[in-house]
């Protein structure tokens, strides 16, 4: 579950609760007001991406790449 936290009363609020749904690969850069200091501040939600990076060994003698996948999304204020 998505939250988003105030930076100056550090409430957490689900995302959903601040109306804010995104797809699978969706960002969006935000103006909230926080519900209980009621201060504005901004913050950009986007899909996390994860790189899964093999072992030295996997990489030398199986020849594996890493692999990047989306898992989710990120709070970035």
């Amino acid at each position: 579950m998505l939250r988003i936290e105030c930076p100056e009363c550090q409430t957490s609020y689900t995302a959903e609760r601040l109306g804010v749904k995104l797809g699978p690969q969706h960002t969006a850069k935000l103006d909230v007001a926080c519900i209980l200091c009621k201060l504005p501040f901004k913050v950009t939600v986007g899909p996390k991406v994860v790189v899964d990076v093999p072992s030295w060994s996997a990489r030398t003698f199986l020849r594996r790449k890493p692999v990047t996948r989306l898992d989710g999304h990120e709070v970035k204020g």
